[in-house]
């Protein structure tokens, strides 16, 4: 027999079955039970299947309501009593029946105005198949009992007027912050994120904490009546979408009576933009002797999905895996690198030129080559072009780019042997950096054993009271009395040398140094 419904809070907790409903009665499974709970309460729905010596394979419970408009499995009980959740509800749904008399009753906690509708419990017997009831769940709003107030009129006969009100409990908020497009890095004003305050009675206060960005963005709040005589509030954060925007902290603010204090929800903004800076770096690898790993890093988001690395006029000597390049060190390796990435929104390219320039902003830098179907003008637009007369027939094609303003000039000379290529004669045009620096001097003491004896006999002979006594208890006198001193033997004792530094001169290379490569 079967067995299903919803009875007192005192008997549905005990699981007793009252004398009005003796436990053999059969109903048919397609009966409809209801159940009438206030919002913000608990609700058990009682489920029993009686009089069957049959296997339990398995208890579902289903659900359509206002938040879920088609039938959907919320809740499955196994036969050994593990319960599995679904669809939403998580740990506001807990079983309470009993396995071994098949009784699948559940409690749903803090009902919502959203939880009602129609729930049915089907109970899987082996061999005779499923059963299943229906309940129909009703929630309510709770009215505290009407209040009579008076209120006195100042008459000449001072009368007394009455009225009556019902206070309903408020309904909280169900509170969320969504981007429904994600916004892309354009001129365009868009809605940038949402706060939302559902379903509430009454309505909701809803605002936004902006920090830095108060004068960036703004905000429109739209209310609107639901169906079921809450109402929701949506805010709206909208401004140009820039990089900038991309992961900011908001923070919306919601305030209402049946909330003890201001709910606060953490937001980051989230800004798409293709390819803005783009970056080779080198990269640390097992054995740095043998080659040269580069990785291509880029700001971009989301990140990109494409790297492409080439290399100009000719094939990669190593292995291209994503954003990284393995190089090895031969000379047949040198040469100039490109990674070009891209994402949805657009590409970006960059050399491992420019990593260079980044290590090394003051080195000179010279490209050249045979440059049949290419160019450096876009890629490399701060490099300048010397070859300016034909290198093969009518065509200049073998170039040669550098980072320095008429750093050459170029003079065309006959083809070598049976070449087709006209020889180019660079002919440098500028001064080196470490000839336009000035060369400075420097001094240093010259120590040798005979110094050294000197300035002890010099310390040896000094008549230390002398110094100390016209100072007595002044410690900063004696620190600067026997410092000069000190200074004063040493250049007595100690003889010095002043030499020219010039700008190429390398700290490593020492007086002995010198001396073995001028051998």
């Amino acid at each position: 027999m079967w067995n299903s419904g919803e009875h007192s809070q005192e008997w549905l907790a005990n699981q007793n079955y009252p004398k009005s409903h003796p436990r053999g009665h059969k109903r048919p499974h397609n009966n409809i039970q209801s159940v009438t709970v206030t919002a913000g309460e608990d609700a058990t729905l009682f489920c029993q299947l009686v009089d069957s010596k049959e296997k339990l394979t398995r208890i579902t419970w289903q659900k359509k309501t206002r938040g879920t408009l088609i039938n959907k499995d919320f809740f499955v009980i196994t036969p050994d009593g593990r319960t599995e959740n679904k669809n939403g509800l998580g740990g506001r749904v807990q079983f309470i029946g009993n396995i071994q008399e098949i009784i699948g009753t559940i409690l749903l906690k803090s009902i919502t105005l959203l939880d009602e509708g129609v729930y049915t419990c089907i109970i899987n017997i082996f061999p005779s198949g499923p059963f299943e009831a229906a309940i129909d769940l009703n929630v309510q709003v709770r009215v505290e009992q009407n209040k009579q107030f008076h209120l006195y009129k100042e008459t000449a006969n001072k009368r007394y007027t009455t009225f009556y009100c019902a206070a309903i409990n408020p309904v909280p908020p169900v509170v969320s912050v969504t981007t429904d497009v994600i916004p892309v890095v354009g001129d365009s004003e868009v809605t940038l994120a949402t706060c939302t305050a559902a379903t509430a009675k009454p309505v909701a206060e809803v605002s936004w904490s902006l920090g830095a960005l108060n004068y960036s963005v703004k905000v429109k709040n739209i209310p609107s009546e639901d169906s079921d005589g809450t109402s929701t509030v949506k805010s709206y954060l909208s401004g140009v979408p820039s990089k900038d925007l991309n992961q900011q902290k908001v923070q919306c603010l919601v305030k209402h009576t049946s909330l003890n204090k201001e709910r606060v929800l953490d937001h980051a903004l989230v800004i798409h933009y293709p390819p803005q800076d783009v970056y080779i770096i080198s990269s640390n690898i097992k054995d740095p002797t043998t080659s040269q790993e580069f990785q291509c890093v880029v700001d971009a988001n989301p990140q990109p999905t494409v790297f492409t690395w080439t290399r100009v006029n000719r094939s990669l000597p190593g292995p291209a895996d994503g954003s990284r390049l393995t190089v090895p060190l031969t000379s047949y390796s040198n040469d100039l690198y490109l990674c070009s990435v891209s994402n949805q929104y657009g590409n970006r390219t960059d050399s491992t030129v420019a990593a260079l320039q980044t290590q090394h902003p003051d080195a000179f830098y010279v490209i050249s080559g045979d440059f049949n179907h290419v160019t450096l003008d876009s890629t490399l637009p701060a490099f300048f072009q010397f070859v300016d007369c034909p290198t093969r027939k009518y065509r200049t094609i073998d170039l040669l780019y550098a980072n320095v303003r008429d750093a050459y000039r170029a003079t065309p000379l006959p083809p070598l042997g049976k070449s087709d290529h006209n020889l180019v004669f660079l002919q440098p045009q500028y001064e080196p950096l470490v000839q336009r620096q000035p060369t400075t001097t420097r001094s240093f003491r010259v120590w040798s054993p005979e110094a050294e004896e000197a300035l002890k006999d010099c310390y040896d002979t000094t008549d230390w009271s002398m110094l100390l006594h016209p100072h007595g208890e002044d410690i900063e006198g004696v620190t600067h009395c026997v410092t000069d001193y000190l200074n004063f033997c040493m250049d007595v004792a100690v003889p010095t040398k002043t030499v020219r530094c010039f700008p190429n001169n390398k700290p490593w290379i020492t007086s002995d140094v010198n001396d073995i490569l001028n051998q």
